[in-house]
């Protein structure tokens, strides 16, 4: 068996409601509170501080999509279960999009662009989303 240094980052965790086991690793888990709202700026700092030492980052939808400058020069990989409701996929089709919605799935889309080496799916539905929102192959 090989022994694999990790860290996690969340917004929040609930270790009665996480996996069993989950808390025997709770120094290595990083609650950093709710990402893209107030106090952006010391968001991407903070996380730059948790990860110094880590070489690869693995996202899971965790709000990351608006901090994602904060991995700058690791390797990044993003685990994309759902799009984000602003790119108007699935069942997010026929929502309508504000004038900083806009804005969002730009900033999303071109840092992503920057940042991310690689983005993983949970299904092919997903791959063809991504495809057409990122123009990145999975």
């Amino acid at each position: 068996s090989q022994h694999v240094e990790f860290k996690v980052l969340t917004s929040r965790v609930d270790y009665g409601k996480t996996y069993p086991g989950f808390s025997k690793y709770a120094d290595r888990i990083f609650e950093i509170g709710p990402l893209g709202r107030r106090g952006w700026w010391s968001q991407v700092w903070k996380i730059r501080r948790l990860i110094k030492d880590v070489s690869v980052v693995n996202i899971h939808d965790n709000g990351f999509q608006y901090v994602l400058m904060a991995f700058m020069g690791k390797r990044v990989v993003w685990q994309v279960n759902d799009l984000y409701p602003i790119f108007r996929e699935g069942v997010s089709k026929g929502r309508s999009l504000g004038k900083g919605d806009y804005l969002k799935k730009l900033w999303i889309r071109v840092t992503t662009r920057l940042f991310v080496d690689q983005i993983s799916v949970n299904v092919s539905k997903n791959a063809e989303r991504v495809k057409k929102q990122f123009g990145k192959d999975i």
